[in-house]
């Protein structure tokens, strides 16, 4: 099939977070955690929440829907000492849409959107407290860590939660973006079908899908639709960490199989959602597989933090339920 569409090229991070946000999740992680985090992600922060004191301003760098700023308004209720916390993002976010999605109030929190790491428009010295979850390191952390040096008080506190490269998460981020390499090179399902939708459009005003069946061109595609698509069924199933690849095979096929009922266009809106879809999900892999820091990368970020007059008191790797390990969890002061 040489006159298939070329595939998406992939997004801006920014711009794959925005359609992740968009669509009401509360955080990164929706099927590792329920409405919002538990267990030792909320315990490390709800620690840290806890020893700040009354009044403190709270910057959540990377917020996305406000997962961390939400708790860290709840923890600054639950203790009588009202936090006056923001949350920045440079994608498109909408907590209004994640708290109304999950029963959360929205009230406590200010929030805003493309506002990078490295630039927050905050004033010199003028932060109590800044956090960061699973978001600095997707950032040029040079500027970033500058930036937060820059804008903490003197003896201000700060915490990251960074990708550990070691981590279920990023095991299961490399396991499907080898599945969108294969898709790419072995298996172009969705070209496929875009390919047959457009062909079907092109054959009149109101086509008739089994029309391409008395169209050699067209039912030799057919038969490769079908082909590709028990190919990525059996990778599947042989590659448990991208179990995804059977999920998008099968919706595949039954965007084809509405056409009768739906129509050709409504088809072709479709797969070319999809696409999107599938092209941003491919830009968050990619940008996590790169944000994911080893022993020698964590390393080289906790220099920088004392380059930048952050000091480091804690770094180690913080653990869910005792056994999963979900990152590296820095705490430390501004000197």
């Amino acid at each position: 099939m040489n006159d298939a569409p070329q595939d998406t090229p992939l997004m801006t991070p920014a711009d794959a977070w925005s359609t992740y946000w968009e669509k009401g999740a509360l955080h990164s992680c929706p099927s590792a955690f329920g409405a919002n985090y538990d267990d030792g992600i909320s315990a490390f922060w709800v620690s840290f929440f806890s020893a700040l004191p009354a009044n403190a301003s709270i910057l959540d760098v990377g917020t996305g829907n406000g997962g961390i700023a939400f708790l860290a308004r709840d923890v600054g209720q639950q203790t009588g000492k009202n936090f006056r916390v923001t949350g920045i993002d440079a994608a498109t976010i909408d907590p209004a849409l994640a708290a109304r999605h999950h029963g959360i109030a929205l009230d406590g929190v200010t929030f805003h959107s493309h506002v990078p790491a490295e630039h927050t428009g905050y004033p010199d010295a003028s932060v109590d407290a800044a956090v960061s979850q699973y978001a600095i390191e997707y950032s040029d952390t040079v500027a970033s860590v500058a930036e937060l040096g820059r804008i903490l008080k003197p003896d201000a506190r700060f915490a990251l939660l960074v990708h550990h490269s070691g981590s279920a998460a990023a095991s299961a981020t490399r396991a499907e973006l080898t599945a969108f390499s294969f898709m790419a090179e072995q298996a172009p399902l969705l070209s496929c079908a875009i390919w047959l939708v457009e062909h079907l459009l092109g054959s009149g005003p109101d086509p008739d899908p089994m029309l391409l069946m008395q169209d050699p061109v067209a039912a030799e595609q057919v038969t490769h639709f079908g082909q590709l698509r028990e190919r990525l069924i059996a990778y599947a199933g042989n590659h448990p960490q991208a179990g995804f690849v059977r999920d998008l095979a099968l919706r595949i096929s039954g965007i084809l199989q509405q056409i009768p009922t739906t129509g050709g266009a409504i088809a072709q809106h479709s797969l070319q959602q999809l696409a999107r879809e599938m092209a941003a999900h491919q830009s968050r892999l990619q940008a996590m597989a790169d944000a994911c820091h080893s022993q020698q990368d964590i390393d080289q970020l906790l220099t920088l933090l004392q380059q930048n007059g952050l000091h480091c008191e804690r770094c180690d790797t913080l653990y869910r339920n005792q056994q999963d390990l979900m990152g590296w969890a820095i705490v430390g002061q501004r000197t």
